[in-house]
């Protein structure tokens, strides 16, 4: 497969992520939703209101575009904003600078949601420069929306997904050396989105 071929499938996903898609939120008075984040335990609070800690699910007032705010000692605190016409696979960051900072999109890599009322957050660790945060995120995010189809082409030749994921590993990895990665990480997942996600970013940022 082509270097071109490639980049066009990471453009692709990087692009989903700026396409709007509206989603309407039914009646009553409450929505439920889903937070998860890289950081296991990390404090949700919606209004000054304890919302609980990710992995998160539970209902929420249906109020206009509340915001959420997800933090862990250590890491950068982040706030989510459930719009009522969500952006699909948009990610949010807000970062600070102004009452509620400054929202960037996927650039920042911060939020997105990857399945209808389910959120991942993904803070950056307070050490971390914000190249790294977002060249992590980017591996992250292609990790989660392409689980699936990582997954077959692992067993099969090394498709086009496998290689474009590989790729975005380039800066640390030659491409054999991340394509092991890929599949060790994808053994150790069994199935889960999440722990994939997970398990790619760990090697990747332990990698020397």
């Amino acid at each position: 497969m082509t270097k071109y071929k490639t980049y066009i499938i990471i453009a692709i996903t990087i692009v989903s992520l700026c396409v709007v898609s509206c989603a309407t939120i039914l009646g009553g008075t409450d929505q439920p939703i889903t937070i998860d984040s890289n950081v296991r335990g990390a404090m949700l609070q919606m209004d000054g209101m304890n919302l609980g800690q990710t992995p998160f699910t539970g209902n929420i007032k249906r109020d206009k575009d509340p915001i959420v705010t997800i933090s862990h000692p250590g890491y950068q605190s982040e706030q989510l904003v459930l719009s009522s016409t969500l952006r699909g696979l948009v990610a949010v960051n807000i970062i600070t600078g102004g009452p509620f900072g400054t929202t960037t999109d996927f650039a920042s890599g911060a939020a997105w949601e990857y399945s209808p009322n389910t959120y991942y957050v993904n803070l950056r660790p307070s050490y971390q420069t914000q190249n790294d945060f977002i060249e992590e995120s980017q591996i992250r995010y292609f990790a989660m929306l392409n689980h699936s189809q990582v997954a077959i082409d692992a067993n099969a030749s090394n498709g086009e997904y496998m290689l474009a994921l590989a790729d975005l590993m380039g800066s640390k990895m030659d491409r054999e050396e991340a394509i092991d990665t890929i599949r060790t990480a994808l053994a150790v997942s069994d199935g889960y989105q999440l722990t994939f996600g997970d398990e790619l970013v760990k090697s990747f940022r332990e990698h020397n």
